[in-house]
């Protein structure tokens, strides 16, 4: 049973919003050549900033990076270091990788918040 039920909230229209999944898998033949396969869906949660855009100079030039957070029902992954690669989410025209994610089913039924950082640096 959970502590706080938040399902309810989580699916508010208020709060929630799409966001577009590519999630992708890797084999390797047995010519040792590698191939990737990618499906990509549309799935709903809370996103938020995490520590918001910040801009780092170095000597190479200015780069902003950034990052979000997601409660979602969906099962995101960031990734189990074999064969399948960690989540891409597309929010708000950028494009973002898992790198985190953390059960939080004990507030509502089958919940995660995953910490996805910009993927391309501006």
């Amino acid at each position: 049973m959970p502590l706080i039920d938040v399902s309810q909230l989580l699916h508010d229209p208020d709060f929630t919003t799409t966001f577009v999944v590519a999630r992708g898998t890797q084999t390797v033949d047995s010519h040792g050549r590698a191939s990737e396969t990618r499906t990509t869906s549309t799935q709903t949660g809370v996103v938020y900033p995490a520590s918001g855009n910040k801009l780092i100079r170095t000597p190479e030039g200015e780069n902003i990076i950034g990052d979000i957070t997601i409660v979602t029902q969906f099962q995101l992954t960031e990734g189990d270091g074999a064969s399948n690669q960690a989540d891409l989410v597309t929010w708000n025209g950028r494009t973002y990788t898992v790198v985190n994610t953390n059960d939080y089913s004990q507030y509502g039924n089958g919940f995660i918040e995953a910490v996805c950082i910009k993927k391309t640096l501006t």
